[in-house]
């Protein structure tokens, strides 16, 4: 049985998040440029855990203080 190396069902934190430095990079200057941004894909492609991740390192780095309001029902 070969192992996946990917996280599925819940969001990819710390050594689980990888290979997005592109996005990361590009919604950290949305962030920082103000703008207002949407993120569409199909489910499971991992938006929320690049979200978490983006929104982490730069409240670390910027020192702003970020809210981050999840709107969808849990089922």
């Amino acid at each position: 049985m070969n192992a996946t190396p990917f996280v599925y069902g819940k969001v990819a934190d710390n050594e689980n998040f990888t290979d997005r430095e592109k996005d990361l990079n590009y919604l950290t200057n949305n962030f920082n440029g103000l703008i207002n941004t949407i993120i569409i894909s199909p489910r499971r492609w991992g938006k929320t855990s690049l979200v978490n991740k983006t929104v982490d390192e730069f409240a670390k780095n910027s020192g702003y203080i970020v809210c981050k309001i999840d709107i969808f029902p849990e089922n």
